[in-house]
């Protein structure tokens, strides 16, 4: 392709662009969710960024389910990344979230989507996703400040019994919360 004297390319938004880029060229910010599910080319994430894309207008809320995923540390980075973006953005906001069964997001990528989690958030379960203390002591931490959780799940993982005590000890403080550890 020859460009001829005077052209410019305009560069696309990719999923790395800012909330500001994409308002700004007049995307959603699921916009950019969308693109990270649908770069993962696993079934389960472009059948959720289908899901997405259906989204009726003006819909207050959206649930994220990508359970048997097959997700790795890098999809799950893709899509924290693009979760944190839509904290701050306006429209439906993430009610429930399941990476349940995908062994591979690691601790690390679950202290990556801790950050992520906007406080919208009711529902999570990672079950069965190898997670050791150091993912739990995360979502420990978050789950202290989450305002509107009400269900947490994330039996079948590798937490020490303490660590599965002080989950349990949350609903002594959060009547409405129920943890399945």
């Amino acid at each position: 392709m020859t460009l001829g004297a005077g052209a410019c390319l305009i560069p696309l938004v990719s999923y790395f662009a800012s909330e500001p880029a994409r308002a700004r060229m007049g995307s959603s910010y699921l916009d950019g969710l969308i693109a990270a599910l649908r770069a993962t080319r696993k079934a389960v994430c472009l059948h959720a960024a289908s899901s997405l894309v259906a989204l009726p207008v003006g819909a207050p809320s959206y649930d994220l389910h990508l359970r048997r995923a097959e997700l790795t540390l890098s999809d799950v980075t893709l899509i924290a990344g693009e979760l944190f973006h839509g904290r701050q953005g306006s429209g439906p906001q993430l009610h429930s979230l399941s990476m349940s069964y995908n062994p591979e997001i690691t601790d690390m990528g679950v202290t990556q989507l801790v950050r992520a989690f906007p406080p919208s958030l009711t529902e999570l379960g990672l079950v069965g996703c190898q997670l050791t203390d150091e993912a739990g002591v995360a979502l420990l931490s978050w789950c202290e400040s989450a305002p509107y959780l009400r269900l947490i799940c994330v039996e079948q993982n590798h937490f020490s019994r303490a660590l599965k005590e002080r989950l349990q000890d949350l609903t002594d403080h959060k009547k409405f919360l129920n943890v399945v550890v």
